[in-house]
């Protein structure tokens, strides 16, 4: 007999399957009008979830897709629909695409080779404008090792920024994943923050969280909460440390 297990979420009730990548749809009074969105979650290489998410009563709405704590704004095109790639937080992996204006949809998955890779995560609201940085061996800024947002494929590890910017107001994640199970090198690599100082966060105050999962450790959650420079310095980059351990690994 296939276990089951059932979660509220915002008045909806969801039943989960517990045996592979499944389907989940909620219930209520917009379920009842023929409003059913559904999300399919597909794992794949790399500790990397494939979300397909069908929502033909809602063309063109914005969404939130949560996951682990983790949380970034989508929106469904003219059909409805919207595809989504994901970098799993956890080997049972829970996905839920929640609308403004409407129902939810919930999936499930399992992910096993997520103990191979160690990640980092950055989570913001708004005009934050956070930045994720990855220091692979010592490698100096613009060299090959060093993998940010504008060089995301400059080293072993791999890159990834979630959230539609065209979303005002919405939730943005950038997430740096490296191979701890199958390492290039022996060394560190050192994660850390930067935020630029800008005429949208200039002077005002800025919160950020961030999240880390090392194989055999426990999830690791930091919360940021800065006061901006004001917008005499624009320009100027607000360093921030201490965020994330520092991953030690040794060639495979």
């Amino acid at each position: 007999m296939i276990a089951v297990r059932k979660y509220v979420i915002a008045g909806a009730t969801f039943a989960v399957l517990l045996a592979g990548a499944i389907v989940i749809q909620n219930s209520g009074a917009e379920a009842a009008a023929g409003c059913v969105p559904e999300l399919l979650a597909e794992p794949g290489d790399g500790a990397i979830v494939d979300l397909a998410l069908s929502a033909p009563c809602l063309p063109g709405a914005s969404f939130v897709l949560h996951h682990q704590g983790m949380m970034f704004s989508g929106l469904t095109d003219e059909d409805g629909n919207a595809d989504l790639t994901v970098p799993a937080l956890s080997k049972s992996a829970v996905f839920v695409a929640s609308f403004d204006l409407g129902p939810s949809a919930l999936a499930a998955v399992q992910v096993n080779d997520i103990d191979r890779y160690g990640r980092a995560a950055l989570m913001w609201e708004g005009n934050v404008g956070a930045q994720l940085h990855a220091r692979e061996f010592a490698a100096p800024f613009g060299a090959p090792g060093y993998v940010w947002q504008e060089a995301p494929n400059a080293g072993a590890g791999v890159f990834a920024a979630l959230g539609r910017r065209t979303i005002s107001g919405g939730y943005f994640v950038q997430v740096y994943t490296f191979p701890v199970g199958a390492s290039p090198a022996t060394g560190e690599i050192e994660v850390s923050v930067e935020i630029p100082v800008t005429s949208e966060n200039c002077g005002q105050e800025a919160s950020a969280q961030s999240l880390q999962i090392l194989p055999g450790k426990r999830a690791v959650a930091n919360d940021l909460v800065v006061t901006m420079p004001g917008c005499e310095a624009k320009g100027d980059i607000l360093a921030l440390g201490a965020m994330y351990q520092t991953m030690a690994v040794a060639a495979r």
